[in-house]
């Protein structure tokens, strides 16, 4: 009996040091599911951060992007204005030379009259001269 004595007293150092090699395995693999748990918890605070900043700039660019409508409908009203404002110049450009096209000839008018004054100015003091 000291052989199967030996023999049991061997298995069951074997079986004891697997328990303590298996008990070893199981504190490290609770460390490890320690560190994935702060991992994912760190993780999840990264993400929380990002999605946050995400939203914070989707904010902006919709906000950004509402100011580039209001400014291209300003700018689409400011070319308006400036083609009305080409349209009302050219209105006068043309009034302008048509005007003048009128003071030139109202000059020469005005210039006939002054000759047929002169003229009849002429024949006048010729008419008074013969009469004395």
């Amino acid at each position: 009996m000291t052989g199967e004595s030996k023999t049991r007293t061997e298995n069951l150092e074997v079986i004891e040091q697997q328990v303590a090699d298996s008990q070893k395995a199981i504190v490290a693999l609770e460390k490890d599911i320690q560190e994935n748990e702060k991992d994912n918890e760190r993780a999840r605070v990264e993400a929380t951060k990002t999605h946050k900043t995400y939203q914070q700039e989707v904010g902006k660019s919709l906000e950004l992007n509402a100011r580039i409508a209001v400014l291209e409908n300003a700018l689409r009203a400011k070319e308006a204005e400036l083609t009305e404002l080409k349209r009302d110049q050219d209105n006068l450009k043309n009034s302008h030379s048509n005007l003048l096209d009128n003071n030139f000839q109202l000059k020469s008018d005005l210039d006939a009259c002054r000759a047929d004054i002169d003229g009849i100015s002429t024949q006048n003091s010729e008419v008074n001269i013969k009469e004395k």
